[in-house]
């Protein structure tokens, strides 16, 4: 049995986790990828200042 360090309901997962499933990896280009990736990467910092 594997334990997770991340709280399964996090919200903030949710939108991660729907970000990654709506994307159409066929037809990004490099460079999108890596802005996309960009941005889930920058999910947190964002959530944090929209709260605060």
């Amino acid at each position: 049995m594997q334990l997770s360090f991340f709280n399964l309901e996090d919200p903030l997962l949710e939108q991660i986790k729907k970000e990654i499933t709506h994307l159409d990896i066929n037809t990004l280009t490099p460079v999108d990828a890596l802005m996309k990736l960009n941005e889930i990467k920058c999910l947190p910092t964002k959530n944090k200042k929209a709260t605060s």
